[in-house]
């Protein structure tokens, strides 16, 4: 997955960026750097390869609001893409 960290999320400090997939969480990955893009790879499970779905849920450790705005917000992702072990 690809995406960008804006700074106001790491106001507090570094987040944790986690995945569940097909049922599994992941061990978390750190993002330290705001205003940046990040290029994470999450292995899937075995028991996933051949199903024609795959449920993933994507985890924050927390989220951030700018002013006059009351969305909670987090990253942005650009690319989310399963690809064949290479």
């Amino acid at each position: 997955m690809r995406g960008y960290c804006p700074a106001g999320l790491l106001a507090a400090g570094p987040v944790k960026l986690t995945t569940v997939i097909g049922g599994r969480r992941s061990p978390p990955a750190v993002l330290g750097e705001g205003d940046r893009e990040f290029d994470l790879w999450f292995d899937l499970p075995a028991e996933s390869a051949g199903n024609p779905s795959l449920e993933i849920a994507i985890e924050l450790s927390r989220s951030f609001r700018v002013p006059e705005d009351n969305r909670e917000l987090g990253v942005a992702f650009g690319t989310l893409e399963i690809r064949p072990p290479q």
